[in-house]
């Protein structure tokens, strides 16, 4: 871009800054540079045109430009352009988008840079199109009206002068130059132009007048006949008006009377009436004159013979009454009578065609008359309306199947009125509110509301005022005081102006939906009582179950470690670990019921945390590789290498899936056998596989296998144990998470469990530990390492209310140096916790049960934690109630963990590990 175009185009941002009024300009307002380029365009020549300013802008304004005036408009531009100045009134033919030819009159300005250099111009052209087509029109006249002794003018629709013959000086004492294109306003006295104008106007509405005025100059009174001017289309383009001086005319009253002057005068003027003679032969619709009493076609123009199926020969000369059909004739008649009287009538009649077919017609009837008001003739402008008929019946028909309908809604329609009357009903809605239409059509739409709706409408109203549609509910009363409840849909009615001319409102009746919605939250409160008394039972339940198995599992427990001192017969150990198995089967049996409640009633979610995959597998392994290695299988795993790094994703579930999966896997495979753990990563779906070589499934078996209580066999119960509940969790749970699991299996081949679940990468890097995950050691105590080193020392204060439990977690701590000090209840724990710390043996850690009597673990740990000198102690809750809830709200409390019973040693020695051992 050069530096003049650089300059132009910031000319040109603050040109158009200063023509932003002139945006919506009807007139094409452009500037160009010095080479013709369009470089600005207002939206104008959308309609002038038809082109968009995009496909013009950027381009020459010379291919838009006639053929033939191209050389002569580039001639006079250089001129301009070498002179350094603009142009005035320049006609220009462009060339529409469609093909057709428009006159412009252009106007241009020169702009100049800062050094005074041209660099362009600024423009505006106007359509003189319609203009240059009554000039055009006017010619064909002109020759036929210079000898007339009459005046005759042409104006346009603005009232200016376009034609004038010889006469006009004589009549108005003016030269006819000095009103070329200007109003005629000058001509008349204040008197005469109201008159004048009123008359004008009448006339471009289509009417044809006969008048009298006189001229303020010459005072000479005229007789006007004032009739519509047309162009070749029908379209008011203008009004021909004929001044006779009236006095001039009774001198010569004989003379004008004579029609053979007139046919003279016509034949004079053979060319120009030619002209109006290929308007009459080519019109699109048919043009009838007719003569006589009764009536006689004196001349009809092709489209008649064409629309009635008549030859030229068989019209002329027919009766009129020939096409009308007998029933209208009377009708007819009295519309030319009208058009006698008022010189213009338009109708709509039926007509019937050569061949008998009947049609229907509109007709424009003009009355001719001479200069004494006697018809000459009738003119008769026919056009067949039979296409515009036929859609007027069609959209009858579509508003008879739109009432239809509307009618038959099983919604209720209402139009309303700017003041809230209903001014229209369908049936539907009368049903609804039980009153006939009479009864509401009138009123207003409050009338047959509650109080509470009333409010809620003219609020709604305010909203419909300024144009927003809104939907809400409203209650109307019927007229027995039933009350409809209804969801209303209010659109509103807005005018030309943008003013609120009313609403229309859909209205649904959901009397019924209401009633299922409120017997629906009766059944809902009524479900949630019973799942709420369901939890209760359950939580009852467990507690009773397990605080009484806690006592036989954790006593066996204290047997079989003596029974390794002890030389007892090998039946009696055989006895004991029955009675282990059976109290450790049943305590897995209740756990998994409980689990299998929390799951189905919908109240256990996906928990997702950060963590590290490969952490949680290692420990897993740890956990069952020693459980492995007591029964001769060995266990191994694998984990893809692309999954090292952290991902969120729900770590308990997960865990408790793979701890029932890899279970069951070490269950059911037989020593010298192997159990695999393989973990995969496919985009974003984990696959962990447990793969046996055990006793298989059969196949018949396996679409049962994750239904609760179902097993392969019923004697594998008996065999190995289970409750045929551990696979119908572990499915659940992965549904939960948004995954499933798969089996493959062969009968005493070994089975492949496979769990797909989705996950994600972790947001953010999280620390790795240097110790992975654990899990209790399944035989923490008769494992060789010594776990009561860390506990030496140390004083545990349990608060217990059951004495079969207090004697049980003294026996488990027998020999293992910690001073046990017992409470029956949370008000006895608090005054023993206070009394030690007198005494200066502060507990080192609290065992709190929950349900006492007199005050529970809850209550006391909340006062714990509210005193100084107890609030820094750990409290581990040992409790039967194993709901999530239950711990939970022990957490949220302040109590530091949560323990279920049966007591485990295992799990019990971790946590007071957790809390007790010492940093070296």
């Amino acid at each position: 871009m050069d530096k003049t175009t650089e300059q132009l185009a910031q000319e040109l941002k603050e040109f158009k800054q200063r023509l932003q009024l002139l945006e919506t300009s009807t007139d094409w307002i452009w500037s160009i540079d010095l080479a013709g380029n369009i470089i600005y365009s207002n939206p104008a020549i959308v309609g002038l045109l038809g082109y968009e300013v995009e496909e013009v802008v950027g381009g020459s304004s010379f291919p838009f430009m006639h053929p033939d005036d191209q050389s002569l408009i580039l001639e006079m531009y250089q001129k301009a352009v070498s002179r350094k100045e603009g142009w005035s009134n320049w006609e220009i033919r462009w060339l529409h988008k469609n093909g057709s030819v428009r006159f412009f009159e252009s106007t241009a300005q020169p702009v100049f840079d800062e050094d005074g250099n041209l660099t362009g111009y600024n423009g505006i052209d106007r359509d003189i199109t319609q203009r240059k087509q009554a000039e055009k029109e006017l010619l064909q006249y002109k020759a036929l009206i210079t000898q007339l002794n009459d005046l005759v003018y042409i104006c346009d629709t603005q009232g200016n002068i376009l034609l004038v013959n010889d006469v006009f000086e004589e009549f108005t004492g003016r030269a006819p130059k000095e009103f070329y294109g200007k109003s005629f306003v000058p001509l008349f006295d204040e008197e005469n132009l109201q008159k004048a104008m009123d008359l004008y106007n009448r006339t471009l509405h289509g009417e044809s007048l006969r008048f009298e005025l006189a001229f303020k100059d010459t005072g000479i009174l005229c007789e006007y006949k004032s009739i519509p001017f047309r162009d070749n289309k029908g379209n008011i383009i203008g009004v021909i008006g004929i001044a006779r001086d009236i006095m001039r005319h009774k001198k010569n009253e004989e003379e004008l009377d004579n029609y053979k002057h007139l046919e003279d005068l016509v034949s004079q003027r053979t060319e120009e009436l030619q002209k109006w003679k290929n308007v009459f032969d080519h019109a699109e619709w048919g043009i009838a004159i007719s003569t006589g009493s009764p009536a006689f076609f004196g001349k009809v123009n092709p489209q008649m013979t064409k629309m009635y199926g008549y030859s030229q020969e068989e019209m002329m000369g027919m009766a009129v009454s020939n096409i009308f059909l007998p029933e209208d004739q009377k009708k007819v008649a009295e519309y030319a009578q009208k058009s006698i009287k008022e010189g213009n009538c338009t109708f709509e009649t039926r007509q019937q065609r050569k061949n008998g077919s009947v049609f229907p017609v509109l007709i424009n009837l003009t009355a001719v008359k001479d200069n004494r008001g006697n018809l000459l003739y009738h003119v008769a402008s026919i056009q067949d309306i039979t296409e515009l008929k036929e859609a007027e019946n069609r959209i009858k028909e579509s508003d008879f199947r739109y009432q239809r309908l509307v009618e038959s809604m099983s919604e209720g329609l209402c139009v309303i009125n700017q003041h809230s009357e209903i001014t229209y009903v369908n049936p539907r809605l009368c049903e609804m509110f039980d009153r006939s239409e009479n009864e509401i059509v009138g009123y207003p739409v409050t009338d047959f509301m509650n109080d509470a709706s009333r409010d809620r409408f003219l609020e709604e109203m305010k909203k419909r005022r300024v144009g927003k549609a809104t939907t809400y509910e409203l209650t109307y009363v019927q007229q027995g005081g039933n009350e409809v409840f209804t969801l209303t849909s209010g659109t509103p009615i807005m005018g030309d102006n943008n003013q609120h001319q009313g609403s229309f409102a859909v209205i649904t009746d959901v009397t019924k939906l209401k009633k299922t919605e409120y017997e629906l939250a009766i059944a809902k409160e009524q479900a949630e009582s019973a799942s709420l008394a369901k939890t209760k039972f359950l939580t009852n339940m467990s507690h009773e179950i397990r605080t009484p198995l806690g006592a036989i599992i954790g006593f066996n427990q204290i047997l079989l470690n003596k029974s390794k001192e002890l030389s007892l017969p090998e039946e009696y150990k055989k006895y004991q670990k029955n009675i282990h198995n059976s109290a450790n089967l049943l305590n897995e049996l209740i756990n998994n019921i409980l689990d299998l409640s929390k799951i189905e009633s919908g109240k256990l979610e996906a928990i997702e945390e950060d963590f590290y995959l490969d952490n949680l597998i290692k420990g897993l392994f740890e956990t069952y590789d020693y459980q492995a290695r007591q029964k001769g299988v060995h266990f191994s795993y694998h984990i893809d290498p692309n999954i090292l790094s952290p991902i969120r994703a729900d770590k308990n579930k997960i865990s408790e899936i793979l701890i029932n999966l890899i279970g069951n896997a070490i269950k059911f495979t037989p020593a010298g056998k192997e159990v695999k753990l393989k973990v995969v990563r496919d985009n974003s779906i984990l696959a962990f596989m447990v793969i046996d070589h055990g006793i298989g499934i059969p196949k018949d078996r396996q679409s049962i296998i994750f239904d609760a209580f179902e097993q392969v066999d019923r004697s594998i119960a008996y065999r190995y144990g289970g409750t045929g509940l551990g696979l119908a969790i572990s499915q659940k749970l992965a549904t939960i998470m948004g995954g499933k699991i798969n089996v493959v299996s062969e009968e005493g081949r070994g089975s492949n469990f496979c769990v797909l679940l989705p996950y994600q990468e972790a947001a953010e890097s999280i620390p790795r530990d240097t110790a992975y995950t654990t899990f209790p050691p399944l035989s923490f105590i008769d494992s060789d390492a010594s776990p009561s080193s860390f506990l030496t020392g140390t004083t545990i204060l349990v608060v217990e209310d059951n004495l079969m439990n207090q004697e049980l977690i003294a026996a488990l701590f027998v020999n293992l140096g910690v001073q046990l000090h017992f409470a029956n209840n949370g008000k006895e724990g608090i005054e023993k916790a206070l009394a030690l710390q007198e005494e200066g043996t502060l507990p080192d850690l609290i065992l709190m049960d929950i349900q006492m009597p007199i005050m529970d673990g809850i209550e006391a740990t909340q006062h714990i934690r509210s005193d100084p000198e107890l609030k820094n102690i750990p409290v581990v809750a040992l409790s039967a109630d194993a709901f999530a809830e239950q711990q939970a709200q022990a957490l949220s409390i302040g109590m530091n963990d949560y323990l279920t019973k049966p007591i485990e040693m295992d799990n019990l020695l971790l946590v007071l590990q957790k809390y007790l051992q010492k940093e070296s």
